[in-house]
């Protein structure tokens, strides 16, 4: 079911870059593996760990080719579709160079600079245009904030990968799981509070954690840390296969929603659209599927 070729090989060519991140994502951990070591402090009443490898930037530099080069491709699938779309009203198109896919995120600055556009388009799909707009969602629990909008996201990256490498950074996860284990000696129990979690980008020899205990722990302890590959965008953090996957799957599902413009091309099922929630939080955004679908 296509819309026309150059849309669904764009969706086809960002599916095969999320591919090669996420291969990429694997390969970087098992070549990297990074090298943590124990270290006591304060009368070996303390522990902590620090990290002694880290990958080069680089190889994270390549990763965030391919993640700039996957959300260039959504947001230009999208472009592409609002140009066949007015190719449906007129062809070829009075004012190309006006048109694209509309994302604002107020109605002011939507209707001063999107008029142009949706005016060489079918009336119906600029209607459906001008309904998925960030600034549409008004705060509620069921339609979240502008700021939350999953086609902003995608229009903000696309920007930031105009201008700079998306350079990916490695995080210990908020809900992170670790484990470590450690010798005592005969009569010793001791059960450990964590005093420090590095928050910020990991970094070679960055201090991990620190633990505390109330009397001297002897031996040496083993450790199963686990790390996230995240993407900042305006201080706040994403987890990059998330983030590709739920933009990948909502510009599909968007996109879905105009092929009914297109005669030659079957009908969609609503049933088969998932739309994506965004919340966010004080551990940055939350990623929850919905079930409805995109607003029309």
């Amino acid at each position: 079911m296509k819309i026309i070729p150059s849309i669904d090989k764009r969706l086809s060519h960002a599916n095969s870059l999320r591919g090669q991140i996420i291969t990429s994502k694997i390969k970087l951990f098992q070549d990297n593996q990074l090298d943590i070591q124990y270290e006591r402090f304060d009368n070996d009443l303390g522990i902590r760990l620090i990290l002694k490898s880290f990958p080069t930037q680089t190889v994270l530099d390549d990763i965030g080719l391919l993640f700039g080069d996957c959300i260039h491709n959504l947001r230009s699938a999208l472009d592409n579709l609002a140009y066949e779309l007015a190719c449906l009203k007129c062809n070829p198109p009075k004012k190309p160079r006006a048109i694209s896919f509309p994302i604002m995120k107020d109605l002011s600055s939507f209707n001063k600079r999107a008029k142009i556009c949706l005016e060489q388009l079918p009336e119906d799909a600029a209607n459906i245009i001008k309904s998925l707009q960030p600034f549409q969602r008004d705060c509620s629990p069921e339609n979240g904030a502008p700021e939350s909008d999953l086609l902003g996201l995608l229009h903000e990256i696309d920007l930031i990968d105009k201008h700079r490498i998306p350079s990916p950074v490695i995080f210990i996860p908020q809900k992170h799981n670790h484990s470590f284990s450690y010798d005592l000696t005969e009569n010793e129990f001791a059960l450990p509070d964590m005093i420090y979690c590095r928050q910020e980008p990991l970094e070679k020899d960055c201090i991990l954690f620190e633990y505390k205990f109330p009397h001297c722990v002897h031996g040496q302890g083993k450790y199963n840390i686990d790390f996230m590959l995240s993407i900042i965008i305006n201080d706040q953090k994403f987890e990059v296969e998330e983030v590709l996957n739920l933009l990948f799957l909502y510009t599909n599902q968007i996109i879905n929603l105009f092929r009914v413009f297109f005669p030659n091309n079957p009908d969609i099922d609503d049933a088969n659209l998932i739309a994506v929630d965004v919340i966010k939080d004080a551990n940055g955004f939350q990623f929850i599927p919905h079930n409805q679908t995109p607003r029309t």
